[in-house]
């Protein structure tokens, strides 16, 4: 068989390119640290590296989740601390003063204000962002979280109609409103929408709760008469007002004074009448609305307020029965009722049965949870929502931290008590807000109108609301060490990965180096050989 200069040229040229391509491979291989380029080439590696490749994928993911949680709670905590370190000590230091030194009513209104820029300032830390979203309004992101209730203008502040002080609310929400975890709060109505429903004879979807006496107001007689007997507009509604009645002695002119008569005395010169004198009084009340609920929500509800019972129909009972549940320590005594008939008769009654409602049925707007997949295994439940534990819920309910509702302080010491004045009490049961913010306010109000007493109670619950925000700033910081364990558990892991992934899809560098080298050599050594293979053209010999 003949072999033809070109056979012999392009078996040369196939080979060249041969070893090229190897050593250009080889050279691939070795910057690229891969073993191979195509799933084809290794399809049962290449289905592992897929894998780890995925699982690193999600490692960067979830680093990312995590940093980004550990900068929120990071920024939460700096903002708590500005409010329980800053704000709480300058607070309380100011009300220390107000409350134990000797102040005029000018100096209290300075303090007054003083307190309220204070409440300012508390308000627009808790305001505070991270990255674009709201630190403490839970998934609402549109609007400032806290703020003060507005009028119908949007600018100016609306004012408790029972205490006459500002309102501090919660994703537009009265914060005393809402329940202690957060979510559910009493919608509020004015007194006109109440008595609207009052006066239908409709009390199963409105009901209203009293303040303290010390925002009873004063009204007239014939007042106390039409809301008591229904003929001033609305319906008899006799639990709205109240009078008491006590002696009192007063200095008259000696005109006046009638001899022999055992109301009228003298002394020193000076002639005086001791008679009984009644005032009358309209509770203040605040208005909401409520919704039925069954005795079985009332178990469940374990007393948390949200569920309340109130009596249906009432039957009569005798006086032995009232005071064998009386003795008997009945829990449901004190529904029963002792009430004159008018004819000076006393009857005695107790609730046939019960009625149930809910009074906190609205939800508060953003208190979903905002939960991050940080790696722990999410799941789900049959409803779509994630299982708690197997992922990280960053959002923060502000209304839980800074305090919700209010309390009531038996017997609280009345500044204002005058003790030639029979109907001045020098003590008597008062409510405060539990809120951090909302008590600033109220003591600065209670500075203002000079009622030292009411300002001084606050000291103690502003105390109670800040280790509140204390027990926050403890769980963010439990809450960051637990990202740092998961950023350096997912650091390790991630090492192990990238070793994996060497395994299945890396070469192995000094075989691949050996091999270049070879291919190399045969390729230089091909060049070489070149001279006798390839025809020598004319060229060659000028």
């Amino acid at each position: 068989m003949r072999i033809t200069q070109s056979f012999t040229d392009r078996k040369y040229l196939k080979n060249n390119n041969r070893v090229l391509s190897n050593y250009n491979k080889s050279m691939q291989k070795i910057w690229s640290q891969m073993d191979y380029f195509r799933a084809s080439e290794n399809a049962i590696n290449a289905s592992k590296a897929m894998t780890v490749r995925k699982n690193l994928q999600d490692l960067d993911m979830y680093d990312s989740n995590l940093k980004f949680t550990q900068g929120l709670y990071k920024a939460a905590e700096e903002n708590l601390y500005t409010l329980a370190n800053k704000v709480y000590i300058d607070v309380s230091t100011k009300l220390d003063q107000a409350c134990n030194g000797t102040y005029s009513q000018d100096q209290l209104d300075i303090i007054a204000h003083e307190l309220d820029e204070y409440a300012d300032g508390a308000l627009r830390t808790l305001n505070a962002d991270y990255a674009e979203r709201n630190l403490f309004g839970g998934t609402n992101n549109s609007s400032p979280a806290f703020g003060l209730l507005k009028e119908a203008d949007g600018v100016t502040n609306a004012l408790d109609p029972v205490t006459g002080h500002k309102i501090v609310t919660y994703n537009g929400v009265p914060i005393e409103d809402i329940s202690a975890d957060g979510t559910h709060y009493k919608e509020r109505i004015t007194k006109a929408e109440f008595y609207t429903a009052f006066n239908a004879g409709d009390t199963d979807s409105v009901m209203r709760i009293a303040y303290d006496e010390g925002y009873d107001k004063e009204i007239t007689e014939a007042e106390y008469n039409d809301i008591l007997n229904g003929t001033g507009g609305n319906a008899a509604d006799p639990e709205a007002v109240k009078k008491e009645s006590h002696l009192v002695t007063s200095e008259i002119d000696e005109a006046d004074y009638v001899a022999g008569d055992p109301a009228y005395s003298t002394e020193n010169g000076k002639y005086y009448k001791t008679e009984t004198v009644t005032k009358y009084y309209e509770v203040g009340f605040r208005y909401y609305t409520k919704e039925p609920a069954t005795e079985d929500d009332y178990i469940n509800s374990n007393g948390d307020g949200s569920i309340i019972k109130e009596p249906g129909t009432y039957e009569i009972i005798t006086e032995a029965d009232y005071n064998a549940a009386k003795a008997n320590n009945d829990p449901n005594f004190q529904y029963y009722k002792a009430e004159d008939d008018g004819a000076g008769n006393i009857v005695y009654s107790r609730p046939a049965d019960y009625k149930y409602f809910n009074v906190e049925a609205n939800e508060v707007g953003g208190c979903k949870p905002i939960y991050v997949d940080i790696g722990i295994g999410i799941k789900y439940n049959a409803q779509g929502e994630v299982q708690v534990g197997t992922a990280v819920d960053v959002s923060m309910n502000g209304a839980k931290i800074t305090g919700t509702g209010f309390t009531t302080i038996e017997n609280a010491v009345n500044s204002s008590f005058n003790d030639e004045d029979p109907f001045s009490k020098p003590s008597f049961d008062m409510q405060f807000s539990k809120n951090f913010v909302q008590l600033i306010y109220d003591a600065a109000d209670a500075l203002r109108a000079g009622d030292v007493s009411r300002a001084n109670a606050t000291i103690d619950l502003l105390d109670t609301a800040n280790t509140g925000i204390l027990t926050e700033i403890t769980t963010l910081g439990a809450n960051q060490k637990s990202t740092e364990f998961y950023l350096e558990k997912d650091e390790e892991y991630k090492m192990s990965l990238q070793e994996r992934q060497n395994d299945v899809e890396g070469c192995d560098m000094n075989e691949e180096i050996t091999n270049m080298e070879a291919t190399e050599a045969a390729y230089n050594a091909l060049l070489q050989l070149s001279a006798n293979i390839l025809p020598k053209s004319i060229f060659d010999f000028i």
